[in-house]
């Protein structure tokens, strides 16, 4: 299904910007899959 923008208040304003591409990389790779820090270096 598609989202539902219809209730969205009109004066709402974004609060961050976007993440850049591979900005969070990193800490998922280590927090999500438990990558150590040798193992993102041999990527």
């Amino acid at each position: 299904p598609s989202a539902n923008f219809e209730n969205i208040e009109k004066s709402s304003i974004l609060r961050h910007a976007a993440p850049l591409l591979g900005e969070h990389t990193r800490s998922i790779l280590q927090t999500e899959l438990n990558y150590t820090n040798v193992q993102l270096y041999k990527l």
